[in-house]
């Protein structure tokens, strides 16, 4: 009995020492949600990677869904006004959250870009959303 039980404990031993996986190494797609701005510069930046990545016999990070059935996760996109200051004009702070299709949240983070004498800066704050997740998902990964 005591040999079983010293057994048993053993094989748990090396299920407990596992290191947890990431759950972002599973996203692939993302169907990036939202009806503004920074939301649409992101997905034309997706599709700009789709195009252009395989001429230069690269993949891409995360590719476009274009219905949220067939993405592997959701972005959620926000955009709000920042105010400027005297130095910093005006500008546009992003926000975005991926969750999974049980809801369960992959990942988060905002950003801001500054506006310009022609842009608001949702196209900045767009670029450094989409890096800081490719970050995450694609670690290894190298923006082109």
């Amino acid at each position: 009995m005591t040999r079983a039980i010293v057994f048993f404990a053993a094989c748990l031993i090396p299920v407990a020492a596992q290191a947890p996986t990431n759950p972002l190494a599973a996203v692939h797609s993302v169907f990036v949600q939202g009806n503004s701005e920074v939301a649409s510069a992101i997905r034309k930046e997706l599709e700009r990677q789709a195009k252009v990545f395989p001429q230069h016999n690269r993949e891409v990070c995360l590719s476009l869904a274009v219905n949220p059935k067939d993405a592997d996760a959701i972005l959620d996109i926000q955009e709000q006004a920042k105010l400027g200051g005297i130095i910093a004009g005006p500008g546009v702070t992003a926000s975005g959250m991926l969750t999974n299709h049980e809801g369960d949240m992959l990942w988060s983070d905002a950003k801001s870009g500054d506006n310009g004498m022609i842009h608001s800066g949702a196209g900045g704050a767009a670029q450094f959303l989409l890096q800081s997740l490719e970050k995450k998902v694609c670690p290894k990964w190298h923006h082109l």
